[in-house]
């Protein structure tokens, strides 16, 4: 059974018809990305889920449990984070007094977290009295996504996470979903390069003006210019 499900949403902003029946799933453990151009419904999947856009129709489970319209924070206790795309971190808050914004569940030691967050991100251990605002992009996306492992999630959702990086920090981002994915977490997360995607997701989906238009595993995807290119805006 998988751990995430999404069947048939539609969902609009107003008047726009955004998605158009996306359907996709997520096993237990494995990382999925869902590729397309900006502006195709990516980011609107992804907040459908926690429901920071509520779906008019269709359904979405959540370790067998129907999740659909439940309010955000209910989401959360579930398991689900999110790293949004942008990171939004507060300027003025220290690295580590992000890492003591989330509230998890009773039986979450924060303290535990920050120590298992700072493993997987060493680079923020000597920035913890540090303001977000004077890190470098790289180190702000590294804290985001620390700051949504604080609430020891059995899903993590990212929507973008290397956009906007330097290849340096791309590579180290990388590294830590890696490591994240290994320790039990399942990942979906939103792309435009099918490349960099496919460091870290055994499979993917890609969407395009808010339908899934094509699913394959690491392999099949690579290979195949043609979709690339018409899908993803690949040239070659």
């Amino acid at each position: 059974m998988a751990l995430l499900q999404l069947e048939g949403l539609h969902a609009y902003y107003g008047a726009a018809y955004v998605l158009q029946g996306v359907s996709l799933e997520c096993a237990e453990g494995e990382a999925v990305a869902l590729l397309g151009r900006n502006g195709q419904g990516k980011t609107t999947t992804i907040k459908s889920i926690v429901s920071m856009v509520v779906p008019r129709q269709g359904r979405i489970t959540f370790a067998g449990t129907n999740i659909t319209g439940w309010p955000s924070h209910a989401i959360a206790r579930q398991g689900i984070a999110l790293v949004p795309e942008g990171r939004r971190i507060f300027p003025a808050l220290s690295v580590h007094d992000h890492l003591r914004v989330p509230v998890g569940g009773a039986l979450v030691d924060r303290e535990e977290r920050i120590q298992f967050v700072l493993k997987v991100f060493p680079e923020l251990k000597e920035k913890l009295k540090t303001g977000a605002a004077g890190l470098s992009g790289g180190q702000q996306q590294m804290l985001v996504i620390a700051r949504a492992l604080m609430t020891r999630p059995t899903l993590l959702l990212l929507d973008e996470p290397m956009e906007g990086l330097s290849p340096k920090a791309v590579r180290r981002v990388i590294e830590a979903l890696r490591m994240i994915q290994a320790m039990g977490v399942t990942l979906l997360f939103a792309s435009t390069s099918c490349e960099r995607a496919f460091f870290v997701a055994g499979r993917a989906y890609v969407i395009e003006k808010g339908r899934i238009v094509y699913h394959a595993g690491r392999e099949e995807l690579l290979g195949n210019l043609e979709v690339q290119r018409h899908y993803l805006g690949v040239r070659g």
